[in-house]
């Protein structure tokens, strides 16, 4: 009986300490990566980034930087960025401020940046 209840203690405890935490996903840290990596594809003139960084839908817009730059729907937005790419030359951004407010359902995200 010692022997059963030895054994069984020793396996109940292997077994209490092998079980893996999940931690939950830091969505924010997550935004704030892809806001960095978008900023990067800008910097390097990297049209390519962009498919797999913005949401794609007729919904999206986009404000520019200059009066009445206003893009409506990926496809415009795909195109401004790929007209932009081969006129710029070169381009570095400091980034001064980033807003980002989380939909409820922390599925999208909306941001703002001023950066020089």
């Amino acid at each position: 009986m010692k022997t059963i209840f030895f054994g069984l203690s020793i396996i109940l405890s292997l077994f209490s300490g092998c079980i893996k935490e999940n931690k939950p996903v830091d969505n924010d840290l997550l935004v704030f990566n892809t806001i960095d990596k978008v900023f990067k594809a800008f910097a390097d003139r990297d049209t390519l980034s962009h498919d797999t960084l913005w949401f794609k839908s007729p919904e999206l817009v986009v404000f520019g930087l200059y009066d009445k730059a206003e893009f409506f729907g990926w496809d415009e937005v795909k195109q401004h960025f790929v007209a932009s790419a081969k006129k710029i030359q070169g381009a570095h951004f400091s980034i001064k401020c980033k807003e980002i407010r989380m939909s409820a359902s922390k599925t999208t995200a909306r941001f703002a940046v001023i950066a020089d």
